[in-house]
């Protein structure tokens, strides 16, 4: 489409007339009717016509910072005159130059004086009467035009620098003293007398928002849970999630009062937190928990929807580092729901398969150290209780130590960028307190892991542990217990870090696959028999037989166990040939694995029932300490089947 030329206004001259005040109070006065009366006398001295269409008023607008210029009246006005929409000759009308603007001097003369004389525009100011145009420019009117600019600009800047200081004055006593700073307060609560004080029924509402969000649920979630139950309405009618996410990450519900200058995006804070300020209505423990679970999640927003997959944003494609995605393929047997590589689904290079979900969701749970069925199933007994407290308070101050952690790291990027000592002296102190308090919360840490380690040891078996696994895994057969597993989702996130699926076993690409026919594969087939032959030669020497784990070679690990105990087979071109499919078959959907990343750091391989990848498996030791054992396949059934089949 053509961009359509705008013509200059064919009217004649006309006279325009622009109001501005900056605080609401002044609308309560004469001032919008007196400027107004003058720019209509003025129109009437001159002969000219009033443009009452395009009267222009910004209320309650700031000339300083040049909010008008850029979304008030006068901002239109502009980009009227730019566009040759206001007839050359034309005069607009103020009271005084302040209120036109109250910039700097650069910004006020070239954004909107000189722009607009230089369009034909004459500005005549009424107090003093001051006309300035192209001539009188010319004639040194500018000098005085310039004196305006400036008296203007330096009565706001000692304005705007007496309102700082009041408030820094405000802020010091509201931190010494817990003044109130404005009646402004969170819609929970209210500021009666200069006291302030929580509605009773919003503090429940609050608290239901933090413990639904430790349940695992959503903002969704928990917005449609409030607007059905919540003891208090939301202030706009409605719950939404905006306002929950509001909620859920201010400290203010802490009794944490931030200060803060500015509008809009130019909102900043300013100074320090006030902790204290408002009476808090949810425990610290709890927020911290949340702030914790909140940088765990961040970028990870979506849906919860059944919660069908458990292990949502945990695991990942262990060839591409891609996303794993839960989808239905329909009703079993051919069908069912799977966990798939999101780049593979999409066709973004990952060639790897998926993988039944029901079996990674077995192996996870059967193989996760840590995990306790009876915090996460309905009525928990006393121990499982005192277990979920603890982990709780764990939570909350491993989010107030993260918390500490970025503060210390922004007062020392503070330090690095001012050059005044006194500031410099105020952060090291600032920094100093916060180590301190870092110092208490690392042993308020250790404290609770030791009674959570005693809790959790109470009365407690590996068989107990089990049965507890057990129940939760009949009682997550029920696909409408929502809450139940958001609540294991949520426990889940808590132990582990992230879940690498190998879908087609120890295969770092799915283009490195070892083919089995063709040049390739009798080239690897001669290797397992030059190697099997060595093993033939030693088998007297019995090498000794390794546990398989850390072998990278399966093929190796066989021909040692061979060696010691059957050498015989090693000169048999049938079990060189069971060798070479044996470790084919690693490297395809039957040497499927998960390999599990632990929050603490363990990182362990868990093998699906029916693959014949290798891994660790839980056991009990004779002490009853939960432990990790090897876990290999059966090379004797593997040797019968392939004895009598043929195939692996």
């Amino acid at each position: 489409m053509a961009k359509r030329k705008i013509e200059p206004s064919s009217r004649g001259p006309m006279i325009y007339s622009y109001i501005r005040f900056s605080t609401p109070e002044q609308a309560m006065g004469d001032s919008e009717r007196r400027q107004l009366e003058a720019a209509r006398a003025f129109a009437a001295e001159k002969g000219l016509p009033f443009d009452e269409s395009l009267r222009m008023t910004d209320r309650g607008v700031s000339a300083y910072r040049g909010t008008h210029r850029s979304k008030g009246a006068l901002g239109h006005f502009l980009a009227r005159v730019e566009r040759g929409e206001v007839p050359p000759g034309s005069v607009l009308v103020v009271e005084n130059v302040d209120r036109l603007t109250r910039e700097a001097m650069v910004d006020a003369l070239t954004t909107i004086l000189l722009d607009m004389i230089g369009h034909g525009i004459t500005i005549q100011t009424l107090a003093p009467r001051e006309t300035y145009n192209r001539e009188s420019l010319n004639n040194h009117a500018i000098y005085g035009l310039i004196g305006q600019v400036a008296r203007a600009h330096d009565e706001s800047k000692r304005k705007s620098s007496l309102g700082i200081a009041s408030w820094d004055e405000k802020r010091r006593r509201a931190l010494e003293d817990g003044r109130p700073l404005t009646k402004r307060v969170p819609k929970w609560l209210v500021c009666e007398g200069g006291v302030i004080k929580a509605i009773p029924e919003a503090a429940k509402a609050i608290r239901m928002i933090f413990k639904l969000k430790l349940k695992g649920y959503g903002k969704g979630r928990i917005a449609k849970t409030l607007n059905a139950e919540a003891p208090w309405p939301s202030p706009s009618g409605t719950w939404r999630d905006s306002y929950i996410s509001k909620i859920l990450a201010t400290p203010a519900v802490i009794g944490v009062f931030q200060p803060h200058t500015g509008k809009g995006k130019n909102r900043e804070p300013a100074g320090e937190p006030i902790p204290g300020y408002y009476p808090p209505v949810v425990n610290k423990e709890d927020f911290h928990a949340v702030q914790k679970l909140l940088r765990a999640n961040k970028g990870k927003g979506g849906p919860t929807g059944k919660a069908s997959n458990l292990f949502v944003h945990l695991v990942k494609c262990a060839y591409c580092g891609g996303s794993m995605v839960w989808f239905n393929k329909g009703t079993p047997p051919k069908g069912g729901t799977y966990l798939m590589c999101s780049n593979g689904r999409r066709g973004l290079g990952c060639r790897c398969h998926s993988i039944r979900y029901a079996e990674c969701e077995t192996t996870i749970l059967q193989h996760c150290i840590g995990l306790r069925p009876e915090q996460v199933l309905p009525d928990p007994d006393e121990q499982a209780k005192q277990c979920s407290t603890l982990q709780q308070r764990l939570s909350g101050i491993e989010g107030e130590l993260l918390d500490k952690k970025t503060q210390i790291d922004n007062f020392t990027d503070q330090i690095g960028h001012t050059e005044k000592r006194s500031s410099r002296d105020r952060y090291e102190n600032r920094i100093a307190a916060l180590e301190a308090a870092t110092a208490k919360l690392q042993e308020q840490r250790n404290a609770v892991l030791l009674e959570l380690d005693r809790a959790e040891r109470q009365d407690r078996s590996f068989v107990q542990w089990q049965k507890g696994l057990k129940g939760l895994r009949a009682a997550l057969k029920r696909r409408d217990d929502v809450e139940l597993r958001l609540r294991l989702r949520a426990h889940l996130r808590e132990l582990i870090d992230k879940i690498e699926v190998f879908t087609d076993g120890f295969n770092r690409l799915a283009e490195e696959r070892k083919p089995e026919h063709g040049p390739a594969a009798t080239k690897s087939r001669a290797a397992l028999r030059a190697r099997q032959r060595g093993h033939e030669k030693s088998a007297a020497t019995a090498p000794p037989r390794s546990n398989g784990q850390d072998v990278e070679d399966f093929a190796q690990y066989i021909l040692e166990i061979t060696a010691e105990h059957a050498p015989e087979l090693l000169r048999s071109k049938k079990f060189s040939a069971f060798l070479g499919e044996v470790t084919d078959k690693r490297m395809s959907k039957k040497g499927r694995f998960l390999r599990i990343h632990f929050k603490t750091g363990i990182v362990r391989d868990v093998v699906p029932e029916g693959s014949i990848g290798s891994g660790r498996g839980l056991e009990v030791d004779e002490d009853g300490t939960i432990g990790w054992r090897v876990v290999q396949p059966d090379i004797d059934e593997l040797w019968r089947r392939y004895k009598g089949r043929g195939r692996v």
